[in-house]
């Protein structure tokens, strides 16, 4: 997108970190999420809430939790995304504690 002049602005984002979370491409979406942060979109709730689902559909639920703890703002959306990851990755034991807080 940069290189055919389009700016870059925090709605670029969450969709790219949608599209990496579909294809499993944890790699490609920590770039972007690197390049969120070169930004400084790495705090925007939306993008914020894209990385939870991103970690959590490639597998990695602690860092989908890092990043969720670490949120500002958590909307149902944000609950619902670290939610499913939890029960996806059949992490069901460890949810109990996490939605009794």
């Amino acid at each position: 997108m940069m290189t055919k002049g389009f700016p870059m602005d925090k709605f670029c984002f969450p969709p790219l970190l949608k599209a990496a979370s579909k294809s499993m491409a944890l790699s490609e979406g920590r770039m972007t999420h690197a390049l969120a942060a070169k930004f400084g979109y790495d705090s925007d709730p939306y993008v914020e809430t894209a990385l939870v689902g991103m970690h959590a559909a490639c597998g990695f639920i602690t860092e989908a939790r890092l990043v969720f703890d670490k949120m500002s703002h958590r909307d149902i959306v944000a609950w619902n995304m670290v939610i499913d990851g939890y029960c996806q990755n059949t992490f069901l034991m460890m949810l109990y504690p996490f939605c009794k807080r």
